[in-house]
């Protein structure tokens, strides 16, 4: 891919490429390396580490977001873009994964709710790391969490649909009927609640002859996290 850098300064740097992973059950569509290796506690080398050694940044925070024109991923360097003046905003530090075993950047999640239009129909309180992941088109959560909501999600003309096998595991997604009745979906990270429901948030398909909503949001076993996928990024800047 074709990567542009808006900055004050021009330098050169190196970009290295990575020909394995080991991340398990994970499928990329390419990768940006953000990750921040540390050598000791002075010494930190990542992308943005070695501009703001060459000058061109004062800060190593970055975001990035949708664009909803071009459906480009918009990676902004610093704090000053003039959508961190609302409230769509989601920190995400960078801390010890008890997942994979190293720092990620991830947010923990506090809770899970279902709404109707701007009322809360449910809302339960969970405790899972968020990994936040560019390459998915669906949030993904544990499956324990749609036990608690398997009848709110029938109120709204719902049902739900398992839509994985014996290589993939036990993967249950959520099939609406109602297109102008459709949940929303919010969880809340650290004092945010964020709320998910444009059209970015479900595909129209048909089953049966019958057109139906398919929520992108999937409910996995043995999954102990919680992974965040691009439809959050259309509405929401990651920070």
């Amino acid at each position: 891919d074709q990567i542009n850098f808006l900055l004050r300064n021009n330098f050169y740097f190196t970009f290295g490429v990575a020909t394995q992973m080991n991340i398990d059950r994970a499928n990329f569509d390419g990768i940006l390396g953000l990750g921040r290796k540390y050598l000791s506690y002075t010494k930190k080398y990542s992308i943005f580490d070695t501009i703001k050694t060459n000058g061109a940044i004062t800060s190593t925070k970055f975001s990035f977001k949708y664009d909803y024109n071009t459906r480009e991923l918009m990676l902004y360097l610093g704090e000053q873009h003039e959508d961190f003046k609302s409230n769509n905003v989601a920190s995400c530090p960078l801390i010890e994964s008890d997942i994979y075993e190293t720092r990620l950047w991830v947010c923990e999640m506090f809770s899970f709710g279902v709404k109707k239009g701007d009322e809360t129909v449910k809302r339960i309180s969970i405790d899972y790391e968020g990994l936040f992941d560019t390459g998915t088109n669906n949030m993904m959560f544990p499956i324990e969490i749609l036990e608690e909501f398997q009848s709110t999600f029938t109120s709204f003309n719902c049902y739900i649909y398992e839509e994985g096998d014996k290589s993939t595991g036990n993967i249950k997604a959520i099939y609406c009927r109602d297109g102008n009745n459709l949940p929303k979906i919010a969880f809340g990270l650290k004092s945010y609640i964020l709320t998910l429901g444009n059209s970015d948030f479900y595909n129209r398909m048909y089953v049966n002859n019958e057109l139906i909503y398919r929520l992108r949001l999937l409910f996995v076993e043995d999954l102990d996290l919680c992974i965040i996928g691009q439809n959050f990024f259309y509405e929401f800047h990651c920070l």
